[in-house]
């Protein structure tokens, strides 16, 4: 495609010389590239081709070519994809700390954590969690601030073979009783200041902040305890604006 720099009447006029065969095109160079218009021209060619080969309805005419129909159509939508879903979500984790142990996984505000490091923390509170009989499918809610605390907690609950049932802590008391209740949760792991709401629920409690010298003490290596990838990951519950809130259950292998 020539071009040459001048002025047009309008951002984008296409100009067809019939008697010579010329397709002339005028843009705006701020507003169109030379890519986008040699797109337009390409389209303009199927779409003619098109009408010539199958006159018909104006909406059968196609703009693209075989080849760009494949590659929006397939290529680019591709419904389907390559998954380990023979494998949980905690496990995964595990394989990725036995490659980079020494790597930084997690980094919350100046707080920097390696893969082994998190692993290790995130074993010895499952390990506590075990200790109340935790196990695969039970709902464990989590109530913490977005800090490592929380990831660590989330592992946890995974490594315990239960699963997690996040609860906000800005959210009124209210709405984290009505989970509590709805899940209904075997335990909370929260903390002193974000459990004053709800401290009179009679769901057992772990504190992180006061149970953690305890915690502490746990084995930092993963409790023995088998998960499969149909056991449950968490439940993440609806906004409720239009009734009551509802639970969804979601397997490791859906994850």
């Amino acid at each position: 495609m020539d071009a040459s720099v001048g002025r047009g009447r309008y951002d984008l006029s296409f100009y067809l010389d019939l008697a010579h065969g010329l397709l002339t095109v005028t843009y705006d160079s701020e507003l169109f590239s030379g890519f986008v218009v040699q797109q337009l021209l390409r389209h303009f060619e199927v779409a003619l081709h098109s009408i010539a080969d199958s006159p018909g309805r104006i909406a059968d005419v196609s703009l693209l070519s075989g080849d760009e129909v494949h590659r929006q159509l397939d290529e680019w939508n591709s419904a389907t994809a390559s998954f380990p879903n023979d494998k949980t979500i905690h496990g995964l984790f595990e394989e990725q700390v036995a490659r980079t142990p020494d790597a930084i996984a997690l980094v919350a505000g100046k707080e920097r954590l390696t893969y082994l490091e998190l692993d290790r923390r995130a074993n010895r509170l499952a390990q506590y969690l075990r200790s109340f009989g935790v196990g695969p499918d039970d709902l464990i809610a989590i109530c913490l601030e977005k800090t490592s605390e929380l990831i660590a907690a989330i592992l946890a609950v995974l490594k315990s073979g239960a699963a997690y049932v996040p609860l906000e802590s800005e959210h009124p008391d209210e709405r984290r009783r009505l989970l509590l209740d709805d899940a209904p949760a075997r335990l909370l792991i929260s903390s002193s200041e974000l459990v004053a709401g709800i401290d009179n629920h009679p769901v057992d409690v772990v504190l992180v902040d006061r149970d953690a010298e305890l915690i502490r003490r746990m084995p930092y290596t993963p409790p023995a305890i088998t998960s499969a990838p149909s056991d449950l990951a968490y439940c993440l519950y609806t906004s409720g604006s239009t009734g009551t809130p509802k639970g969804i259950l979601i397997e490791h292998q859906q994850v």
